[in-house]
């Protein structure tokens, strides 16, 4: 069940930002009450609601960035505005990330948003007409105010560690947590590991072998692989690092009426709130945790072993064995309209899942298992 991509015109904009505006709010208000799919300790609820923060931060960006499309021909931002699965497709993150990197060096050639607005009413009392190439410089200062004000949430989100026990305790133990946007299926993906490290230095000591690490860690982040792949490439790869416990949270789809296109019971449901803004929205994601059961010793060359996980996999759910995980948890969080809609249907998919409704400020309403 795939939100396909899908372009709209200008002036759907404000409702479409307003939109993920508010789904976005309420996800991070459901995780600091449930924070279904997130680890319970070392404060990883926390981590969780500040990924969604950088996504709501992000977001904005992107609803300053295209807030002059279609308005002056001759100015135009490197690609068109659309959205697949419900966010802004992979090359406009790319472009933002872009845009990130060199938003200093841009603000401080530019003139100031107090400079621009002077110029704005000026040329409005002297020329009598629409200041546009104006208006599109500051629509461009804004933007790129924005990208230095808060965190963002980029392609790629670098890790970060934090030691859970004690540092002479031999294996330590680190929890690690980062992000990216998948490309494959256009959505933010979070990971979580609990690792247990027994280098000579301490990892959050030792930069060459955390910097690898990192680099491992991000460039094996793709919803092709399975989590089982990662972990055993993880394993494999890093002799005295080795993952306990490695969660992904699919951040998506979002499935929205008026800007994706979607099949089966998501169309009906969505169809029944047409012109009810604020109600025409279903967010789903996807928790997959591997955890490993045991370890064992393997040959590392003469005279030498290591450690290797063994983990955990139901062999009699082909789910499961199919997706390299130990378990596999689906949500979704959704106005009362569409939950009320939702409830008519007999798909046995949609039922199986568990739902969360948010009423008309955002508060959550209850859960529905």
């Amino acid at each position: 069940m795939q939100a396909s991509a899908q372009g709209f015109e200008p002036r759907l904009a404000p409702h479409y930002f307003a939109t993920v505006g508010a789904v976005t709010q309420a996800l991070i208000e459901l995780m600091a009450t449930e924070a279904p799919g997130a680890p319970g300790a070392h404060n990883a609820t926390g981590i969780v609601q500040e990924y969604l923060r950088q996504l709501a931060h992000s977001l904005e960006c992107f609803r300053l960035r295209n807030a002059m499309t279609g308005r002056v021909p001759e100015h135009y931002w490197p690609s068109e505005f659309s959205v697949y699965n419900g966010l802004p497709v992979s090359q406009q993150w790319l472009e933002l990330a872009g845009d990130f990197d060199v938003a200093q060096a841009s603000l401080a050639n530019s003139d100031t948003v107090a400079e621009l607005e002077e110029k704005i009413l000026d040329h409005c009392l002297n020329q009598r007409s629409l200041p546009r190439e104006l208006q599109f410089r500051l629509s461009q200062r804004l933007y790129r105010e924005a990208l230095t004000l808060k965190p963002c949430f980029l392609p790629r989100n670098t890790p970060q560690l934090t030691l859970v026990s004690k540092t002479q305790t031999v294996p330590r133990r680190y929890l690690l947590h980062w992000a990216v946007f998948d490309s494959e299926r256009n959505l933010p993906n979070l990971y979580f590991s609990l690792i247990e490290e027994s280098g000579a230095v301490p990892l959050h000591e030792d930069e060459r072998r955390w910097h690898a690490y990192r680099e491992a860690l991000l460039n094996q982040s793709l919803s092709s692989l399975t989590l089982l792949t990662i972990a055993h490439g993880l394993d494999e790869d890093f002799p005295d690092i080795h993952p306990l416990t490695l969660r992904r949270i699919h951040a998506g789809p979002l499935y929205l009426h008026e800007f994706t296109s979607h099949s089966d019971a998501i169309h009906r449901v969505l169809a029944e709130q047409a012109g009810r803004p604020g109600q025409d929205w279903v967010f789903e994601w996807t928790v997959e945790t591997l955890v490993s059961k045991d370890s064992r010793q393997v040959s590392r060359g003469l005279f030498r072993s290591g450690r290797r996980e063994t983990y955990h996999i139901d062999a009699y759910r082909p789910d499961l064995v199919s997706a390299g995980a130990s378990s596999i948890d689906r949500y979704m969080i959704m106005p009362i309209g569409p939950y009320q809609s939702m409830r008519s249907l007999n798909d046995e998919r949609l039922n199986a899942m568990t739902k969360y409704v948010v009423g008309p400020e955002g508060s959550l309403l209850h859960r529905i298992q």
